[in-house]
């Protein structure tokens, strides 16, 4: 049987969803869970 390289990558950043322009988020949830 061939051997397989396999990578578990855990990122826990959260993407920056708040617009610059007018400070609020685009998205209701990602504010609770920052």
């Amino acid at each position: 049987m061939k051997k397989i390289h396999l990578v578990f990558l855990w990122h826990m950043h959260q993407p920056f969803y708040k617009e610059l322009g007018t400070q609020r988020y685009q998205l209701p949830w990602t504010r609770m869970h920052a």
